[in-house]
């Protein structure tokens, strides 16, 4: 263990960093678990830049002490361009600089969630955000590197517990289900098949023997009826009169309908 352990620290020590026109960055160190460098007092962040020493987290604001203007000045999401192990930047990102760029460049943040950057090239002055109105390019919200590795392992083994929970419930479910539908042989379901057939033919032919039956009953009586109701036209034409009387006595229920509805 201690073998391993002096192992990286010895490639720690001894890897070289590099800028863009393949000059040593003399003042910069590699960053763990990844290709790229950072200055030593600056923290190397994921997205691939390098978290200037005076870009305090809390947003606290920064004094020089013994400068012509000691300040305060605000120095929130400012970031530094990173160095690379691999003279040919391999795994390492690009902006702000060129092929003979041989030092780093500032770069500031352009937004409050950290995804928009620009360029600061004026060697003279350093003012908050002073390149964001000049053009800005993306980068995904940077964290330090390192600490997401921790973090991501201890919540691994719950979610693999959860995992196999899940999948052991459905194998369960799915061994069962299959009992569950052979339970009736395939004789059984064609016997229950044709009672079902034979009832329904029983139950149509004792319908139609009863309908048979109900009309020669009411024939005979439907003959009676017919003679006695034999009314001549003379009889017809005296009947409507009082028809029509008997329809003009039903007029004031309807108006009487109306005021129950409507008092």
């Amino acid at each position: 263990m201690l073998s391993l352990l002096s192992l990286a620290l010895t490639h720690l020590v001894s890897a070289t960093c590099y800028y863009r026109d393949g000059s040593i960055a003399d003042n910069d160190v590699p960053c763990p678990d990844s290709n790229i460098c950072c200055p030593s007092k600056d923290t190397c962040m994921d997205n691939g830049l390098c978290r200037d020493v005076n870009n305090h987290p809390n947003g606290s604001l920064t004094y020089l002490p013994g400068a012509a203007n000691p300040g305060p000045y605000n120095y929130t999401g400012l970031y530094y361009t990173s160095s690379c192990q691999s003279k040919s930047f391999t795994n390492c990102i690009v902006p702000c600089t060129t092929y003979s760029s041989n030092s780093g460049q500032y770069v500031w943040a352009c937004n409050d969630a950290l995804t928009s950057y620009c360029c600061h090239y004026d060697p003279v002055s350093l003012s908050h955000q002073d390149c964001c109105s000049n053009g800005t390019f993306p980068l995904p919200s940077p964290k330090v590197l390192g600490e997401q590795t921790s973090s991501s392992t201890t919540t691994t083994p719950s979610f693999t517990s959860s995992t196999s929970a899940i999948s052991s419930a459905s194998t369960n479910s799915q061994t069962s289900n299959p009992t569950s539908e052979s339970s009736l042989s395939t004789g059984a379901k064609a016997g229950i098949g044709v009672g079902v057939a034979v009832a329904g033919i029983i139950i149509i032919v004792l319908g139609g023997l009863l309908w048979r039956a109900h009309t020669r009953t009411r024939q005979p009586q439907a003959e009676g009826n017919l003679n006695q109701g034999n009314w001549n036209k003379s009889e017809l034409d005296t009947a409507e009169p009082q028809r029509k009387q008997l329809f003009a006595s039903e007029l004031p229920t309807a108006e009487i309908r109306a005021h129950e509805l409507n008092p």
